[in-house]
C-alpha cells in the first residue's frame, strides 16, 4: 500500500489565508526591516572603523609606527566589509556564508565565534539598564 505524500501545514496565519493583496505588504516590510538591520550593521562597523583609525593616528604620534600600519590594515578591511554590508543583498550574503563555511569550516567557527562575542559586547553596552543584574 503506498502512502500518499503529506501536505504540510499552511505556514500563512489563518487571519491572512486568501487575502492575496496582504503577502507584498508583509514581504515589503520584512525586507525593509532586514535593510535597516544591514545598514544598523554597516554603521557600526564605520564606528569600529573610526575607532580603529583614531587609534592608528595616536599611535603614530607615539612613534609607533608598525602598530599603527596595521591598525590601518584593519581598518581598511573593516571598511569592505561594510561596503559589502551595505551593497550585497541578503540572499547573496546567506550564500557567501555556505560557500566560506564550505571551503573553509575552521576559519569559518572561529570568525562565527568573534563575531558572537563582538556582537555579545556590543549588545551588552546597550542593554537597558533595569535588565542589568
Amino acid at each position: 500500500m503506498q502512502e500518499r505524500p503529506r501536505s504540510s501545514p499552511d505556514p500563512t496565519p489563518p487571519s491572512t489565508r486568501g487575502s492575496a493583496g496582504r503577502a507584498p505588504a508583509r514581504s515589503t516590510r520584512g525586507r525593509s526591516l532586514i535593510d535597516h538591520q544591514k545598514a544598523q550593521a554597516a554603521d557600526a562597523i564605520d564606528d569600529f572603523i573610526a575607532a580603529i583609525l583614531d587609534a592608528a593616528h595616536r599611535l603614530e604620534e607615539n612613534g609607533q609606527d608598525t602598530l599603527a600600519r596595521s591598525a590601518l590594515s584593519v581598518a581598511r578591511r573593516a571598511d569592505r566589509v561594510s561596503q559589502y554590508v551595505r551593497e550585497r543583498p541578503v540572499e547573496e550574503m546567506f550564500y557567501d556564508a555556505k560557500a566560506a563555511a564550505r571551503r573553509l569550516p575552521a576559519a569559518f567557527l572561529a570568525s562565527a565565534f568573534a563575531v558572537g562575542v563582538v556582537l555579545a559586547r556590543f549588545t551588552r553596552g546597550v542593554a537597558p539598564h533595569h535588565l542589568e543584574a
